[in-house]
């Protein structure tokens, strides 16, 4: 299956891009307007909690301005009854004034904890709103880490997609989805004929340990960290055993590579020199690129979102929401306004679908349908939308692609090799208008 503009010449892009953009323009809606009612939340909950401290100033104003007052008019020779009089009821006086501090201490407490979990409910449906759209909207990546552990014969598979603007989406992966990794993976199945000095040989005399060439083509797979300039690797030799090799691969900004080798389940063999020769580098790189590769070519079976950052800032727990969907919709405004251009129908955004027999099938979607979904925005929120220009007769502007952005191709450009999951018109195509409910990342996205 193969994707082709309106027109005819080829889309760049090899999924069902329409079916995402309607996710996309639905679920960011909802986000953004969920963000605006935690911002609007915690306005009204500060202008509460303003009004209850100036309460209580009030209050202890007016009961120090009385106290002075009271003690200035009562005479030095005053009779004992009267200043006892005024004892009591300066006592009196304050204990109603710390009862009224303590109430509004606890007032005030029961709102921070109210307004907190009205906030945290709507972070949840945030959060599942994002992973909504997260899960078919496919932004070009700019570098990959992937991870993986062996649990109970279980590859438990993720990865963190890094993305321009800085953006970071962290997810699990659905091995279920993958035959090859739903079974312990052997070294041999990555690559073969590897030979490391590795192996711990005992002697009987010196009771010491030396280390002497393993061929580790059999070993099992416990798990891996590859990221583009450093790796972590964890070998075992059978699939229920523990880790018995964990090798550490770094490439230094000088392109250098360093490597070396630890024996967590030996203590006295993880004595011996860690620091791997040039030979046995060579063949952890060639390793890491194979399985890094392997890793990265099953992160689109994404099962479960377990965070997006943008920098340092977790998107929803630093307010970033806006920022998110702002940065996503300039990365794919270009793409919108090419496959605008191209569609016959101005009030409509359309691709053709054609299968390996060269059959094709119209797909579109109404740019009324998409812009329905902004109508309970605010004005301010609408306009974020704008580089998209949803609204019929709007102008077609956006701004420039990032060089990571998804852009429109030229006509005469070469064909999207076939590959790329099967779609249904419109009318088939499951909703995409409402997010699963969850109250954490870690949001179920697997269809």
């Amino acid at each position: 299956m193969r994707f082709l503009y309106g027109d005819t010449e080829p889309f760049p892009l090899e999924y069902d891009f329409l079916g995402a953009l309607e996710a996309f323009v639905a679920n960011a809606a909802r986000a953004v307007q969920l963000d605006a009612e935690v911002r609007g939340i915690r306005e009204a909950a500060a202008i509460v909690e303003a009004a209850r401290a100036k309460s209580v100033e009030a209050l202890e104003q007016f009961h120090e301005g009385r106290m002075r007052s009271l003690a200035q008019h009562m005479p030095v020779d005053a009779d004992a009854q009267v200043r006892e009089y005024v004892r009591q009821l300066s006592e009196l006086a304050l204990t109603i004034v710390d009862a009224s501090k303590a109430q509004s201490a606890q007032a005030a407490e029961a709102a921070r904890q109210q307004t907190n979990a009205e906030i945290e409910k709507r972070r949840a449906e945030i959060r599942a709103a994002l992973a909504a759209f997260l899960r078919l909207l496919r932004l070009p990546a700019v570098t990959t880490s992937s991870s993986m552990r062996l649990h109970d014969g279980y590859n438990d598979l993720s990865a963190i997609v890094h993305h321009a603007d800085g953006i970071a989406i962290s997810f699990a992966v659905a091995t279920r989805d993958v035959p090859a990794w739903q079974a312990p993976r052997k070294v041999g199945e990555f690559a073969k004929g590897i030979d490391l000095p590795v192996g711990v040989r005992r002697s009987w005399f010196s009771k010491g340990v030396q280390n002497e060439m393993a061929h580790i083509d059999d070993y099992t797979i416990g798990g891996f960290e590859l990221g583009a300039d450093a790796a972590e690797i964890r070998l075992r030799k059978k699939p229920g055993d523990k880790d018995t090799l964990v090798f550490n691969v770094r490439r230094g900004d000088d392109g250098a590579l360093s490597a070396e080798v630890h024996h967590p389940e030996d203590p006295e063999a993880d004595g011996l020199r860690a620091a791997l020769d040039s030979d046995a580098r060579a063949h952890l790189e060639r390793l890491w690129i194979v399985l890094r590769s392997a890793a990265e070519d099953v992160t689109v079976h994404r099962d479960r979102v377990l965070g997006v950052k943008m920098g340092e800032d977790d998107v929803v727990e630093a307010d970033r929401v806006v920022d998110f969907v702002d940065c996503v919709i300039r990365q794919i405004a270009p793409t919108v306004l090419e496959i605008a251009k191209r569609s016959s129908n101005q009030n409509e955004l359309s691709l053709k679908a054609e299968n390996e027999k060269g059959r094709r099938e119209e797909i579109y979607v109404k740019k009324a349908a998409l812009a329905k979904h902004l109508e309970p925005l605010a004005q301010a929120e609408r306009d974020l939308f704008a580089p998209l220009a949803l609204v019929p007769g709007a102008p077609a502007s956006a701004p420039a692609a990032s060089a990571n952005a998804p852009g429109a191709i030229a006509p005469g450009a070469a064909a999207i090799a076939p590959g790329a999951a099967a779609i249904a018109p419109p009318e088939k195509r499951p909703p995409q208008g409402s997010a699963p409910d969850d109250n954490a990342w870690d949001v179920d996205v697997s269809s």
